[in-house]
């Protein structure tokens, strides 16, 4: 469906004798870049809820999480989300208590202009440098409470 007025320009040439459409040479295609690779991905259907869990979060992030940590360094991103949608609306899932006793599921999106597979990260030693972070964050919270003790015994 038509989505507006406006028109990729990409410059070249058109093959004579076609008028309301144009056939551009292979590589004149190759060659043009006619807009941004974008990805854009959304938790839920426009116009619909998202839900959260009061204490764990939104079903969107939680999953986004889990898929990512499990399956990010072997899949590309809209593998990724593909997963992450049949997660959410597998495995989630809202009932309305109150009189009609329905459920309610969601269902993420994502809009996608990328021309290629797009890899998150493929370092071999991620696991590494995600240890080294976990670490470092367990000595920062050990000193904090430290001398935070300290503190208390010079009262």
């Amino acid at each position: 469906a038509c989505k507006g007025k406006s028109k990729t320009v990409t410059g070249g040439s058109v093959v004579d004798g076609y008028e309301s459409s144009a056939i551009l040479s292979p590589n004149m295609y190759e060659s043009t870049n006619i807009g941004p690779d974008m990805l854009i991905a959304f938790a839920t259907i426009e116009g619909n809820v998202s839900y959260r869990n009061i204490i764990t979060g939104t079903w969107y992030i939680q999953e986004l999480c889990k898929v990512f940590t499990a399956y990010g360094r072997r899949d590309d991103v809209l593998t990724l989300l593909c997963r992450l949608n049949k997660h959410i609306c597998g495995n989630y899932f809202d009932e309305d208590c109150s009189q009609s006793n329905e459920i309610f599921k969601q269902m993420p999106t994502f809009m996608s202009t990328l021309k290629k597979k797009f890899y998150l990260n493929r370092n071999k030693d991620r696991h590494y440098i995600l240890e080294i972070q976990k670490k470092t964050a367990t000595t920062y919270n050990m000193l904090r409470e430290i001398a935070n003790m300290q503190n208390d015994n010079d009262k």
